[in-house]
């Protein structure tokens, strides 16, 4: 580091920088980790202060009253420090990014695709692809991206996007959607014109004719500044604005909520063949809330110690019905079920030899979306979807139905050893089940009368398979109850009842061929 790099800075922190400098410094700031360093000690700049600034600035606003601005340019010295220090943020979480070991192996995957032609390095794209830094260039189409820090990136062709490291990237041509996770505050989206600093936000930029640059904000808050330098415009959600490389102050543009593609299309259900059925019931609810556990789970069969929140009821007859919540924390899932049934606890599937039909002698099952790059709904379809359709599968929607973060979790008790069982499989093609894996913890409590019984049951997420990233408050995830009974040897089925769906879907899909047909599920 330079005695006129150090200068640089020091001007900066003090406010007297002059503004004819600030792409300056910024630009030795991304070429020398020295000056950064320096920078990043003297300010304390780190996530935590990020996130104290946005919700000091939210404050701000709400205290004030008044409806913003479209585009506001900054009042004070401090205002016009705000971006840069972003800014130089996300550049010190790149310079983190490369010097970590491994990094280059993977910045990001292509989670979903639509319609993609490819040309250049973009070529061969494929759903689950791992991404290094590079370009990804489309000759239509769109491509969903997650980086390794959470940041999605729906970026739709054609054009051309840049990935620079998980804090940042350049959007060459084309247009993109950017949802920015906590985490990741201060992400940077640069353009020809213009550059984009998230402050906690949904935004999405369009790099077109002329070098032209849109930026509109669904939620949240960004800085946004012209690519030349020059103060930055605060843009707030429902707002949008131009840059143009001829001009230094943004243009006011009309909001539209429609204008960008926020989310690719799940392609329509293709029902059986048939009227109705009784095995395609409408179910009574198509949503529910998963809270974090605010009581410790005790698994003994007893429910006492379960709040009513989330709680949803089911009947298929009045014999049969179910009753059922779910919990998370930072370890493990869990369920509670309260099942009526004339026949109660008999299952006499072998699960160490028959372990995936369990379901067939009476018990849960439960279908869960761990996918959070995902969300809802979930597009995978079964290879049987296909075949009984007389469908041919296309790679991308096989790769998809390997999905390992589909689980089906299948519960029963086996009365010959008065074992309480789990099955778990992975995938929609139901790869690797394993049954009674070390662990978990079950338990199975008979009614008095004899009509009826309940679950209790703990999962831990290493077994679910992500302990590297479980669901979290605020995520909206997919998940499905399935409930059998059978006759009273435990061993033939008798019916069903399938609850927690996703009401757009047809009636005439079973839950077991397509994910999109599950519930939402919103955890808190």
């Amino acid at each position: 580091m330079t005695d006129f790099e150090r200068q640089l800075v020091d001007l900066y922190l003090d406010g007297v920088l002059p503004e004819s400098e600030h792409a300056l410094l910024l630009q030795r700031l991304e070429t020398d980790p020295e000056a950064l360093v320096y920078l990043a000690s003297r300010t304390q700049l780190n996530v935590d202060l990020r996130r104290s600034f946005k919700r000091r600035k939210l404050q701000q606003t709400a205290v004030a009253g008044a409806a913003p601005s479209t585009v506001r340019q900054p009042r004070s010295v401090w205002l016009s420090w705000r971006p840069l220090a972003a800014a130089a943020a996300a550049v010190l979480m790149s310079l983190a990014w490369w010097l970590m070991p491994g990094s280059s192996s993977e910045l990001g995957r292509i989670t979903q695709m639509m319609n993609v032609e490819t040309s250049g390095e973009g070529a061969g794209l494929t759903v689950g692809q791992r991404l290094q830094a590079g370009r990804v260039m489309l000759n239509r189409g769109a491509v969903d991206i997650r980086l390794s820090n959470g940041v999605t990136l729906l970026y739709e062709g054609p054009g051309e996007l840049e990935l620079l490291s998980p804090m940042r990237a350049l959007l060459h041509s084309g247009q993109v959607v950017v949802r920015v996770p906590q985490n990741a505050i201060g992400f940077q989206m640069d353009a020809a014109s213009a550059r984009v600093v998230d402050l906690g936000t949904e935004f999405a930029m369009k790099a077109g004719p002329g070098l032209e640059t849109d930026v509109q904000v669904f939620e949240g808050v960004v800085e946004a500044s012209a690519a030349r330098g020059g103060f930055a415009s605060r843009i707030e959600a429902g707002r949008a604005a131009r840059f143009t490389p001829a001009a230094s102050v943004p243009k006011e543009l009309t909001y539209s909520e429609s204008r960008f593609l926020r989310k690719i299309p799940i392609e329509p259900g293709v029902p059986m063949p048939g009227k109705g059925g009784d095995d395609f019931r409408p179910a009574r609810h198509a949503e529910v809330v998963i809270p974090s556990v605010d009581k410790a789970i005790v698994v003994d069969g007893d429910l006492s110690e379960w709040s009513a929140e989330g709680r949803f009821f089911s009947q298929r007859d009045a014999a049969r019905s179910v009753e059922g919540r779910m919990r998370h924390d930072a370890d493990a899932f869990y369920i509670a079920a309260h099942i009526k049934d004339p026949a109660p606890m008999r299952n006499s599937i072998d699960p160490w030899m028959d372990g995936e039909l369990g379901w067939r002698g009476g018990g849960l099952q439960v279908r869960l979306s761990l996918d959070r790059a995902q969300g809802w709904p979930v597009e995978a379809n079964s290879p049987s979807y296909y075949s009984m359709r007389k469908l041919t599968a296309t790679p991308e929607q096989m790769a998809r139905s390997a999905n390992a973060r589909l689980v089906t979790l299948t519960l029963w008790h086996h009365a010959p050893s008065a074992t309480d069982c789990l099955h778990l499989a992975y995938g929609f093609d139901y790869a690797g089940g394993v049954v009674n894996p070390p662990g978990y913890t079950v338990a199975f409590k008979r009614d008095v009368d004899g009509k009826g019984y309940t679950i209790e049951a703990r999962v831990p997420w290493s077994l679910l398979r992500v302990a590297d990233e479980p669901p979290r408050a605020g995520d909206a995830l997919a998940v499905c109850w399935h409930t059998h009974w059978s006759d009273p040897s435990g061993r033939l089925w008798r019916t069903h009842l399938v609850e927690l769906r996703n009401p757009s879907e047809p009636l005439r899909i079973y839950d077991y061929e397509r994910a999109a047909t599950w519930g939402r599920a919103i955890y808190r």
